[in-house]
């Protein structure tokens, strides 16, 4: 199995999948690269796809809706975890946005 299927077969989301179906996994998504600073996703945009970090950080943030400040961080995401799965399975609008840190 490559380096990404490995990094996928140990993540938490994809723990019960066997070998065959961690490929049909890889063979359904693509590799992408965000520069520092780049938005991912959007809070309240519909979802079309999860992520599983293979190199860097993302930070996950919200707005602050009553406080007046910008957006507050609620977790960093690294490499070999996965973000963006809620969205594609309770069908609602993405709940934060996701940032890449490097």
């Amino acid at each position: 199995m490559s380096d990404n299927g490995d990094l996928l077969a140990r993540s938490d989301m994809f723990l019960a999948l066997d070998e065959p179906q961690i490929q049909t996994v890889l063979d359904l998504g693509e590799v992408r690269t965000f520069s520092e600073g780049a938005v991912i996703v959007e809070e309240d945009e519909k979802a079309e796809a999860c992520f599983l970090v293979l190199s860097g950080r993302v930070d996950i943030q919200v707005r602050a809706t009553y406080s007046g400040r910008g957006p507050q961080k609620i977790a960093t995401m690294k490499r070999g975890e996965v973000f963006g799965e809620l969205s594609l399975v309770d069908g609602f609008l993405r709940s934060a946005t996701a940032r890449a840190v490097d």
